[in-house]
């Protein structure tokens, strides 16, 4: 049986997991032995760019929980500090109080954007955070489509950045009733499948009414799923009284470089995920405690916080080179999904 090699430590008060590496690693065999042909991706970490772009529902049932998203802003920046990630965190109008435009909302002091000359972030992010709450007429998916494909280069010129990760974050009670003619569920789905590229990560991130979910009132926002279902991203019901957890998880994956997309199709319970450090120091992270395997990507995300310049391999059996089970699993392959 393997032993647990690994520690996490708290790096701060709300901070990201980081990893104490133990003086006694020594490298361990290969997962299960189903006799297929064995896989080694290896990923290298630069310095990580990301770019996080909130769009808030402020109708007249929101003010709530636009405060609990401010109260737990500082669970989603801490990783994003810790891992000294050169950051933009954007926030739009998602309609109501403040018409749905796609563009960035301004700060006191005129800035349309967190970044790292930012000496404050939680203070500035509850000012563009605090966007009110009355009238209707829920169009997150209209204000992301204008932002990031019509004022990209206009009004919000500088806030996307070329080669960075893009997270965006949904919150709402209501489903999306953006007129289809201008914005669309599929408009969106291209536009992120467009700015997700081999040397970056595009995640679609919810806070809404699940699906079926019967503890709380607000509608339900299936289209918001229905982009989450091809994009991928962390979730959350805004019924939760909780959204720590879910916060930090952004976090985590804005933080940089957490996202390692393979080669090949694996069978998940071959995988194994090992960690080099700069100064040549290897040790495992443990699916589940650190990782999780995303199906839809095809990807390796780690949820736990990395030491910087660490390089990652990944082993694994290729599903395909075990006849009998590539027979069995290939036509439906949910049962070998960790994403939620």
């Amino acid at each position: 049986m393997r032993a647990v090699l690994l520690a996490l430590v708290c790096a701060g008060c709300g901070g990201a997991p980081t990893i104490q590496i133990p003086a006694d690693w020594t490298p361990i065999a290969n997962a299960p032995e189903l006799g297929g042909e064995r896989v080694i991706d290896e990923f290298g970490r630069a310095d990580a760019l990301s770019d996080v772009l909130f769009s808030i529902d402020n109708t007249g049932s929101m003010m709530d929980e636009q405060e609990q998203l401010i109260d737990s802003f500082d669970d989603l920046i801490q990783p994003i500090l810790d891992a000294n990630t050169d950051y933009h965190i954007g926030v739009l109008s998602g309609g109501g109080a403040i018409p749905v435009d796609g563009k960035l909302q301004l700060t006191t002091v005129g800035k349309k954007w967190i970044d790292r000359s930012s000496t404050d972030p939680v203070t500035e992010f509850s000012i563009l955070a605090n966007l009110g709450a009355s009238g209707g007429g829920e169009e997150s998916i209209r204000a992301f489509v204008t932002a990031l494909e019509e004022l990209r280069e206009s009004y919000n010129r500088g806030f996307r950045r070329d080669g960075a990760d893009l997270h965006l974050v949904v919150i709402t009670d209501d489903n999306d009733r953006s007129n289809p003619e201008l914005a669309s569920t599929d408009d969106l789905i291209r536009i992120l499948r467009q700015e997700r590229t081999d040397l970056n990560t595009v995640t679609f991130n919810t806070i809404i009414v699940p699906t079926g979910a019967n503890t709380c009132s607000g509608i339900a926002g299936a289209r918001y799923e229905a982009v989450q279902e091809v994009i991928g991203g962390e979730h959350v019901s805004i019924c939760e009284d909780d959204w720590s957890e879910f916060m930090e998880n952004v976090g985590i994956r804005a933080a940089g470089g957490n996202i390692f997309y393979l080669s090949q199709a694996p069978v998940v319970n071959t995988i194994e995920v090992v960690v080099t450090t700069e100064s040549g120091e290897s040790y495992d992270l443990f699916r589940n405690d650190h990782w999780r395997y995303e199906a839809r990507q095809n990807a390796i995300s780690i949820h736990a916080g990395l030491p910087r310049d660490a390089d990652v391999t990944v082993y694994y059996t290729r599903i395909d080179s075990i006849p009998d089970l590539w027979d069995a699993i290939a036509p439906v392959d949910t049962a070998m999904d960790d994403t939620p």
